[in-house]
């Protein structure tokens, strides 16, 4: 079941957001659907421009940047082109 999941810091998604999502998965989705479909993962499930400290919980804090990196990334896909070694991963000697 959906929750409203404001403790989470997720605006509940309207209807047509929630059906741009399904027809995304679903591989039927139209233009605008795409792009709405990414805006609600980018800027509302991942928050990415959204502040993520949460005073007294380190705990917290790591879990909300980890959903900004999800949104970070999916973000560098958008804006770049793709490279053999993508510049996020890191090499060991």
């Amino acid at each position: 079941m959906y929750k409203s999941g404001d403790e989470w810091g997720i605006t509940p998604l309207t209807k047509e957001e929630w059906t741009a999502v399904q027809a995304v998965y679903a591989g039927t989705g139209n233009e605008r659907q795409q792009r709405l479909a990414l805006q609600v993962v980018i800027s509302n499930l991942a928050n990415t421009h959204a502040l993520t400290f949460i005073n007294g919980s380190p705990d917290g804090t790591a879990f909300f940047l980890g959903r900004q990196y999800v949104g970070k990334i999916l973000i560098n896909c958008i804006n770049n082109p793709y490279k053999e070694e993508p510049a996020n991963v890191s090499k060991t000697e």
